[in-house]
């Protein structure tokens, strides 16, 4: 069942958006980065290599998600005529929540990683 209403703001930005809200303090902030698994497939792997370790934004609390997110994905490429739609809103949704698409890094409030600015 979906959540009604805005996402709430990453509590790191909320200092920056609002002067009302400072944020929470004490959170947990969880490091690390996400790691494939290793029972990954090479085609699984691939796709990690492709979609998952790019993400900057990922931390090891995400990895659970992430390994899902791949495992759906190659289902639905090995045959995307017979997957079914509740699948399919799996997947959009576990990409949406890992922020893969730009509107969900949008609403994360994250600028996304230019290769440029290195060199600017």
């Amino acid at each position: 069942m979906a959540i009604r209403g805005r996402r709430p703001t990453i509590t790191m930005l909320k200092p920056l958006k609002s002067t009302k809200d400072p944020g929470t303090t004490g959170e947990p902030i969880p490091g690390g980065v996400p790691e494939p698994s290793t029972t990954f497939t090479s085609e699984q792997r691939e796709l990690w290599d492709r979609y998952i370790a790019p993400c900057f934004w990922l931390s090891k609390a995400d990895e659970p998600k992430a390994h899902m997110f791949v495992s759906l994905f190659l289902g639905y490429l090995a045959d995307p005529e017979n997957v079914s739609a509740s699948r399919i809103k799996q997947l959009r949704l576990l990409g949406s929540e890992l922020g893969l698409d730009p509107t969900s890094r949008s609403r994360m409030g994250r600028k996304q990683e230019d290769p440029l600015d290195r060199y600017r």
